[in-house]
């Protein structure tokens, strides 16, 4: 069994990935990943500030810096993010939207009082102080 700490490690782990992939965190990543690489396979075969050149020039992008490019322009572009009405009610879609009714309180109250820690009634209010005169 893992411990809860490590557990709620993990889950914050997990969370903080799934919002860096949310607001797109993970495209300058791969760029920087792939700038690293060419420079890293450049700088064998020329001089530093030559390598350092060749890599930011653009002119000869890497496999990884054409899949990032194209992929940055396909998620952004309007066409990729908008639905086609017509398409979906070709496959039988009808258009209608499924409503949820939101769920009653009364037993998430019960619940609450049976979890650990819970009082029966409310805490002691402490006396009142005396005013300084």
């Amino acid at each position: 069994m893992v411990a809860v700490p490590m557990r709620r490690a993990l889950h914050h782990w997990l969370l903080i990935g799934t919002l860096t992939l949310a607001v797109g965190f993970h495209w300058p990543v791969l760029q920087g990943a792939a700038w690293a690489g060419m420079f890293l396979s450049r700088v064998r075969s020329q001089p530093v500030g030559e390598a350092l050149k060749s890599t930011f020039s653009g002119h000869s992008p890497c496999r990884v810096c054409r899949l990032v490019a194209s992929s940055r322009s396909t998620e952004t572009s309007p066409e990729a993010a908008t639905i086609d009405l017509r398409q979906l009610e070709a496959r039988g879609w009808s258009g209608t939207v499924a409503a949820f009714e939101a769920p009653r309180l009364a037993p998430l109250v019960h619940f609450a009082a049976r979890l650990p820690g819970a009082r029966p009634q409310a805490p002691p209010v402490p006396p009142p102080r005396r005013l300084a005169a």
